[in-house]
């Protein structure tokens, strides 16, 4: 069994976006400190967004199995106040997005089992010759490093091919441009 916690981000064109990161653990103490790293993460990283809009994290955790993904029930945490997204002008195309990669160290089936995290929303001055500048890699490294280390909670990938919940051990944040398909068309 693990736990998911979903962020939802509102108040933006092509909105609402979604986010959910699993984690480890069976109880509500897991689940509040879980929903209390991912908190302190988006605070960071919404400080460089520009879209105007507000990110929550759910107050419902979901307990989900590892045998099917499939929710088998929740933990109701304390509610957070919404993080207000700053407006600005300049924003990059939505499916431009940053990409936070995440190892786990642990391989199914021949293939390591990774994560990813996608940061929407980012401005222009990220931008450098179309690749992320340092100004906005080395503030996301270390919110990356911040939510991997949280010494409350323990972050994890969750492997429905595997069947299982594997442990976040490190993460990097790629040079490059992402793009989230499903925001193509926004």
């Amino acid at each position: 069994m693990g736990i998911r916690v979903n962020t939802t981000f509102t108040g933006m064109a092509g909105g609402p976006w979604y986010n959910s990161l699993a984690f480890t653990g069976t109880t509500l103490a897991n689940a509040q400190d879980a929903a209390d790293a991912v908190l302190t993460f988006w605070t960071s990283v919404c400080a460089y967004m520009k879209c105007g809009g507000t990110a929550t994290v759910e107050p419902e955790v979901t307990i989900y199995s590892d045998a099917t993904g499939e929710a088998t029930g929740v933990f109701n945490t304390t509610p957070s106040t919404p993080i207000s997204i700053p407006s600005g002008s300049g924003m990059l195309p939505t499916a431009t997005q940053l990409l936070m990669r995440l190892r786990t160290g642990v391989f199914a089936g021949g293939r390591e089992i990774r994560g990813r995290i996608f940061v929407p929303a980012l401005d222009e001055s990220a931008n450098d010759s179309g690749r992320p500048n340092s100004g906005i890699i080395t503030p996301m490294a270390l919110a990356l490093t911040t939510l991997i280390s949280d010494t409350d909670s323990v972050l994890a990938v969750y492997s429905k091919k595997a069947g299982t919940t594997a442990v976040v051990n490190g993460g990097s944040v790629w040079n490059e441009w992402a793009q989230l398909r499903t925001r193509r068309d926004n």
